[in-house]
């Protein structure tokens, strides 16, 4: 145990008369302390002043600076792409990703820019797989409307970029045939123009409805050079649906944009009104805000985001017709941004918006039917037209008999025909269930087309009294006359229907009947008189008179 002596505080003291008093000499006593443990009071106090040095050296030191630390933008697309920079992305594309993407040129603006294509699809440096359906994204053909310039550039990249992990992406690039061309007005583009360097507005600037007599060479005589180079690739590829990227609203249109008897601001209905405007509705479902039909830049509201092209205002002479007017593809027209050149910073947001809509698009390629048209030995059958009943808008098949028809889910009666010079062929009419979701494959129906022969009969008979529409009761009884054949029309003719001399009572009633052939009946007519089992249609003009013989 360790005593410690404390000297009282202020000297010592004493009692006086029961007070207290200080002594004028300090008491030489000594407070004793016990404390519990021994310790040596010199050590505590020598530890205690060396860590208090410590900590006031560690105040002085200077604190270490930080590490500056870089900004990175994390974003897809960062800025706008001049003419020559566009070439070198497509140009990496295609060096990094060669058995999915190829680029090529479309054609050659006034001022000689290439409009530069991206092709994307497995297999891109072989032909086509038979049956995969081709489509296109086309964007600036007004060149100071730049965004969809950007987010076609940035799909390419997006694609070839993510084929090889994203199962979703990978589905898409293999089973479809993607062609990018993301400037179709390049020297409007760099003039930051609408117009082409020939000061032309360019979608007002293809054939239209005056035009469909004309030949192909008529077509194109006198078009801006920009607008013959579409043509002609629109005309020599098979596209099946199509999408044009436009600025200055948000929201998608559809045709018809012009009709002979379209009114502006009212709809002018084509035959396949139900699926453009489906697929309208799709594109803008799958973007954060178009379905709602409002956009900040204007007071216009589009129900679901969409419209119908007259119904919102008319253009004469659109790309988006002409499309559907003189081949089989399908075009739609989608407006991305109030601003039709926003800040760069704002690209990122807008192909954040649109993304899910232009993957959905590509992946409804595969909605309706495709399949091929083949002649009786099975050979395909170039421009054969494919018919769809009850829509009056036909499709012609490839140089390898395909066909593509997109159509919603439903029920529908089709079939095919082919003619040339030596007659006419003929597919039966079938019907068929489309069940096919969006992004599935489309249902392959195949048509085979036969030989047609028809024939008019002219039917008499006698009856009492004269009535033109009662005489109709007779037509169940005329179709009998005609077995194994085909019922194409039957009708009342009035010239033949005549009194009988003698009779006034009595009346000659007469009908012009028209039949097909049926195949197998005439079949084995052929084969009894000339040992032939199968008719075709005639390839000679031998052949042809034997055949009428």
């Amino acid at each position: 145990m360790t005593t410690m002596l404390l000297e009282p505080a202020g000297g010592a003291w004493q009692k006086v008369d029961g007070k207290w008093e200080a002594v004028k000499e300090p008491a030489k006593a000594k407070i004793r302390v016990k404390l519990e443990k021994d310790y040596d009071i010199e050590e505590m106090l020598k530890k205690y002043s060396e860590r208090l040095e410590k900590h006031k050296k560690k105040k002085k030191k200077k604190k270490k600076a930080l590490e500056p630390v870089e900004w990175v933008d994390t974003s897809f697309i960062k800025t706008y792409s001049d003419h020559d920079q566009m070439r070198d992305i497509l140009d990496k594309m295609q060096v990094e990703h060669p058995d999915i993407a190829e680029r090529y040129k479309v054609g050659h603006s006034l001022e000689d820019r290439e409009l530069l294509c991206m092709r994307i699809s497995q297999g891109v440096r072989n032909q086509r797989t038979l049956l995969k359906p081709m489509v296109k994204y086309v964007a600036n053909i007004h060149g100071d409307e730049a965004v969809g310039r950007e987010m076609l550039i940035g799909l390419g990249r997006y694609l070839t970029e993510n084929y090889a992990t994203d199962p979703r992406i990978r589905r898409i690039v293999d089973t479809t045939d993607i062609h990018l061309l993301p400037s179709v007005n390049p020297d409007g583009n760099a003039a930051d123009s609408r117009h082409s360097a020939n000061d032309e507005d360019l979608n007002r600037a293809f054939p239209g409805w005056m035009d469909l007599e004309l030949p192909r060479s008529e077509l194109i005589k006198d078009r801006e050079k920009e607008v013959k180079a579409m043509m002609n690739w629109i005309l020599d590829n098979p596209f099946v649906l199509s999408i044009s990227f436009h600025d200055g609203r948000v929201m998608i249109n559809y045709p018809w944009d012009d009709s002979p008897a379209a009114v502006e601001g009212e709809k002018s209905i084509c035959p396949d009104d139900d699926v453009f405007s489906e697929l309208a509705a799709l594109y803008a479902e799958n973007h954060p805000f178009m379905w709602t039909g409002k956009c900040l830049c204007h007071c216009e509201t589009f129900t679901k985001g969409i419209s119908n092209g007259a119904e919102w205002y008319l253009v004469d002479n659109g790309m988006q017709d002409y499309n559907y007017l003189f081949s089989n593809c399908m075009e739609i027209t989608a407006e991305l941004s109030c601003w039709k050149r926003p800040p760069a910073t704002h690209l990122q947001v807008e192909w954040e918006n649109n993304l899910d809509s232009m993957l959905i698009l590509l992946e409804s390629a595969h909605m309706g039917i495709k399949g091929k048209v083949l002649d009786e030995d099975g050979e395909p059958l170039n421009r054969a037209v494919v018919q769809v009943c009850g829509r009056d808008k036909h499709m012609t098949t490839t140089n390898r008999g395909e066909y593509w028809r997109l159509l919603l889910p439903g029920t529908y009666q089709v079939k095919a025909a082919h003619s040339n010079k030596f007659g006419e062929v003929e597919s039966d009419l079938i019907t068929v269930e489309v069940t096919n979701d969006y992004g599935k494959e489309a249902l392959e129906v195949d048509l085979t087309a036969r030989i047609k022969l028809e024939e008019t009969f002219l039917v008499t008979g006698v009856k009492v009294s004269f009535c033109k529409f009662f005489d109709n009761k007779y037509v169940d009884e005329v179709k009998t006359l005609f077995e194994d054949c085909t019922i194409v029309s039957v009708e009342l003719h009035e010239s033949e229907c005549k009194q009988i001399p003698d009779d006034p009572s009595s009346y000659q009633v007469a009908f012009l009947v028209r039949i097909a052939f049926a195949p197998l009946p005439m079949f084995g007519f052929f084969s009894e008189r000339w040992g032939e089992s199968i008719v075709r249609r005639p390839t000679s003009d031998f052949e042809l008179k034997k055949l009428l013989r």
